[in-house]
């Protein structure tokens, strides 16, 4: 399993986040349970998912692509 994304957003992980590549120890077993907790979540009740420029949005980071794609200002966060 894996993730991909860009070379683009890659390099600017890389340059954001220097030691990315060194980062290899295993997550918490409380984190591990916490992540599959919430993509049960996500597959039990879709239409819960937001999209993700909602949560910037909400917390008041960049410009408001939510009214752009329709969606109104009083819109929950990612998964409500």
């Amino acid at each position: 399993m894996g993730v991909f994304i860009p070379m683009r957003s890659w390099n600017n992980l890389i340059f954001q986040y220097p030691d990315i590549e060194s980062l290899d120890t295993d997550l918490p077993q409380w984190e591990k349970e916490f992540i599959d907790k919430r993509l049960d979540m996500t597959h039990r009740y879709p239409e819960r998912l937001k999209p993700v420029e909602m949560l910037y949005f909400l917390t008041g980071r960049g410009h408001k692509p939510c009214e752009k794609a329709g969606y109104p200002k009083t819109a929950m966060g990612v998964l409500t």
